[in-house]
């Protein structure tokens, strides 16, 4: 027999931002005249990365990329423009998605 203690896994920590608010954001902004580029990118990099949506295709348009996004779940499009971020814009960009989720919490 084993000679040790038990010691339970540490609790797993909240994630900052849920997934519904980051995805209900990221939709109303895509769906909405004129979206702020840069913050869209950025909450879809975020949903992407928690496997909410997935970059299906990238098409090159007259002077910008397109990257095409589809709902894991629902199957819904969504095509974001790449913005083309320079490590100097990272923290206005940082302070605009912030403010973002901020306002809709």
């Amino acid at each position: 027999f084993w000679r040790t203690k038990y010691q339970p896994a540490p609790a797993a920590t909240p994630e900052p931002l849920g997934k519904q608010n980051a995805e209900q954001l990221f939709r109303t902004l895509m769906s909405s005249e004129n979206p702020p580029i840069n913050a869209c990118y950025v909450l879809a990099a975020m949903l992407e990365r928690k496997k909410v949506i997935k970059q299906i295709k990238t098409e090159q348009s007259d002077d910008r990329r397109l990257l095409i996004y589809e709902h894991a779940e629902s199957g819904d499009a969504f095509i974001v423009p790449d913005p083309q971020l320079r490590l100097d814009q990272l923290e206005s960009v940082q302070n605009e998605v912030a403010a973002l989720l901020k306002s809709a919490a």
